[in-house]
């Protein structure tokens, strides 16, 4: 059974790499570049970059890195522990 879009594209906005979609998104069209522009500079098709753009397919780190090289930019990914309420890091709770 077909999901339907709006349950497709929350999943999307779930995963890890949307708010990274956002960033490239607003770039490129501060840029004035298009998504035809960006997919033959690229090589991933319209279509994909559509869907990316519109939360309809969850981002993997390769098109995000192609995406950011095809605007000039550089793909940077961080990585820090959560904040824990009254813990030390490492730290079980009681």
């Amino acid at each position: 059974m077909a999901q339907k879009p709006e349950t497709e594209k929350k999943r999307a906005e779930d995963q890890p790499g949307y708010e990274a979609v956002r960033t490239l998104t607003e770039t490129r069209k501060k840029l004035k570049v298009t998504q035809k522009a960006l997919s033959e500079k690229t090589g991933i098709p319209q279509a994909e970059i559509s869907r990316l753009e519109n939360g309809l397919r969850p981002p993997t780190l390769n098109l995000l890195n192609r995406l950011a090289q095809g605007l000039d930019m550089e793909l940077n990914i961080t990585i820090t522990p959560k904040k824990r309420r009254g813990r030390k890091p490492g730290t079980k709770a009681k």
